[in-house]
């Protein structure tokens, strides 16, 4: 600059056209009331921001500097319009770039679970009895409970009115003493080999007991009183299962809350008296 005279630059004119809209948005982080969006920077070199819409409204109080922005407090499973313009340093504004975002549908609540149930049988009328089948091989579990009684009390019986001979059965002799089995081969307690005549069976002790049969036979069998339905055992019953071959013929599982056959062999169980309970 010369004495007395002045150079001065000039100021570059206002561009005639806004930015272009910003190119690549997408969404990201969607949940049942979130989500975030993203976009391509912008290559003007004059665009220091860009505002952001929802449903055609303006979230920004102030230019928004970076490509992302993150939404919250939305609804589940709802459609939202999500746009972003940019804006140069005369605050000519592009046009809106839109897309739509679906937010999550709430997790559907699981329908309520019914409780596992036993059965528990009194010792005083309570029992179950199956069909005839043909089996080699009885398991149970259950805890046996002491009642206070002196007099014998059945396990299971497998004898009926026509034939009593060389039927399996199990007998406690009251609350305490040694127990009493008959046409057994091998009889396992909690994985331990019992023999007849031992106190074996604990009360108020969860029992897995195995009663393996010599050979197969066929008939019903009476659980947890005698075969003539005196000498009762009151106890609590998970699940009864019979086997022959090592095939499962029956199963009672008493969670399900019924004595039917859970083998799909058809093998129902009668159970007379008896109370389910919810473990």
């Amino acid at each position: 600059m010369s004495q007395g005279q002045g150079s001065f630059e000039a100021l570059p004119e206002t561009p005639k056209e806004p930015p272009t809209a910003p190119s690549g948005l997408t969404a990201s982080g969607i949940t049942i009331n979130a989500f975030n969006i993203s976009w391509t920077e912008n290559p003007e070199p004059d665009v220091i921001g860009y505002n952001v819409y929802l449903n055609d409204t303006k979230q920004n109080t102030s230019y928004v500097t970076s490509t992302s922005y993150s939404f919250s407090n939305a609804e589940p499973e709802t459609s939202y319009s999500v746009g972003v313009s940019a804006i140069n340093i005369y605050g000519m504004e592009s046009a809106v770039t839109t897309i739509n975002v679906m937010t999550l549908a709430e997790p559907e609540e699981p329908p309520p679970t019914e409780p596992d149930k036993h059965l528990h049988v009194n010792g005083a009328g309570d029992y179950l009895i199956s069909p005839a089948m043909m089996y080699d091989e009885i398991r149970m579990d259950y805890i046996y409970q002491a009642r206070g009684s002196a007099s014998l009390q059945y396990h299971f019986d497998a004898r009926d009115a026509e034939t009593t001979s060389g039927r399996p059965f199990l007998y406690s002799p009251g609350d305490e003493g040694v127990e009493s089995i008959s046409g057994i081969g091998t009889l396992t307690v909690n994985g331990v080999e019992v023999s007849n005549g031992t106190d074996f069976i604990k009360p108020d002790e969860r029992l897995d007991l195995i009663a393996k049969l010599n050979s197969p036979i066929t008939g019903p069998i009476t659980f947890f009183t005698r075969y003539t339905f005196i000498q009762s055992v009151r106890a609590d019953v998970f699940r009864i299962t019979i086997l022959n071959a090592g095939n499962i013929v029956a199963d009672y599982d008493m969670s399900t809350g019924t004595v039917e056959d859970q083998s799909g062999n058809g093998n129902h169980a009668t159970l007379v008296g008896g109370t389910w309970v919810s473990t």
